[in-house]
């Protein structure tokens, strides 16, 4: 993978400057693999996703113990919401429907997912984002 330097802009949503590795959801999602899985492959491609799940949750637990002793419990807070999410029945349902029923890879059906998750959620306004600023304690000129 190539890199390619640039600058994202977003909702501030705690105040302070980060400077670090930031990945893109789109970036990780792009294009999965479409093929249909044979029949065959299904079953270890549920064994890989169920692996994948708990190998995500364990650094997500890590993460937030680390961020919680070197920053602060609020502040490590965002890991134990996105562990839930890992760990949430519907989310694994739905994926592990989509492999088992549909031969679906897992990056294609987590793909469907966040596609499908995003279609419920409101678009962010210049609004939205300076009602995130002030809640934060960051103005709209920080």
């Amino acid at each position: 993978m190539r890199y390619i330097p640039s600058m994202r802009k977003g909702i501030p949503v705690s105040p302070g400057v980060v400077v670090g590795t930031a990945y893109c959801i789109n970036d990780v999602f792009v294009r999965p693999e479409r093929r249909q899985l044979h029949e065959h492959q299904v079953s270890s491609e549920l064994v890989r996703y169920e692996a994948a799940l708990d190998q995500v949750a364990n650094e997500l637990q890590a993460l937030q113990k680390k961020v919680a002793k070197q920053v602060g419990q609020e502040e490590a807070a965002i890991f134990a919401v996105h562990e839930s999410i890992v760990r949430d029945r519907a989310f694994k349902e739905n994926v592990s429907r989509w492999i088992a029923e549909e031969h679906l890879t897992a990056p294609a059906a987590l793909e469907r997912l966040l596609t499908n998750t995003r279609r419920h959620w409101p678009k962010p306004t210049i609004r939205t984002s300076r009602n995130v600023s002030r809640m934060s304690g960051m103005s709209s000129s920080d």
